[in-house]
């Protein structure tokens, strides 16, 4: 367990814990990773969520059915089978592709930095690898919606008579809601031509 704050750094989070990599062999690498990209400039939020990512892939690589005991085992075969492991994994594609990009960033970083030379060439994740983002819904209103929207007896329901200005100004001027919340009194901004 790393103390944050001896290391220089101010954090909510008091400590960085790699006692959920059971295996020495991959705990040691591991925490010269972290060290490394905490030392480049990564936050600490980042150095998280690689623990994270590298805690779940120590304890597929732990499983019986896996049973990796050395890096040097630790190949294509056995990252596809992680994949197909982690595709069963019940949170979203987000979280499993930040999985995967931070295994990736080790593996890259223990070639460079030469940390372990018996780490198989192939052991890499490819883009391929990455589970398909969620499609997302369009965020545009549906123009029937936005019919009933501009009615003027609609906008008249509006209590508030701000609410309402706010409104019309959204749909005038197609600004999103946080932007036309930030509105100042000086809106909107002279022409810089001065034609007004």
């Amino acid at each position: 367990m790393w103390e944050l704050r001896r290391l220089g750094i101010d954090d909510t989070r008091a400590r960085l814990r790699f006692d959920r990599v059971p295996q020495p062999w991959l705990s040691k690498v591991a925490k010269r990773f972290v060290r490394w990209r905490l030392s480049i400039g990564r936050s600490v939020n980042q150095a998280v969520v690689d623990i994270l990512a590298l805690n779940r892939f120590s304890g597929f690589l732990a499983g019986p059915r896996v049973a990796v005991d050395e890096l040097a085992r630790v190949d294509r075969t056995v990252l596809e089978r992680y994949l197909a492991d982690l595709a069963l994994d019940s949170r979203s594609t987000h979280f499993r592709s930040r999985d995967i990009s931070s295994l990736n960033a080790f593996f890259h970083a223990v070639r460079r930095h030469g940390r372990d030379q018996s780490l198989p060439s192939n052991a890499i994740f490819y883009p391929d690898d990455f589970p398909r983002p969620d499609k997302r819904l369009p965020r545009a209103l549906a123009e029937h919606v936005m019919a009933q929207v501009e009615q003027p007896a609609n906008l008249e329901r509006w209590h508030a008579p701000d609410g309402r200005a706010l409104t019309l100004i959204l749909l005038r001027c197609g600004l999103r809601v946080g932007d036309a919340c930030h509105l100042t009194f000086d809106w909107p901004p002279a022409d810089p031509h001065g034609s007004g």
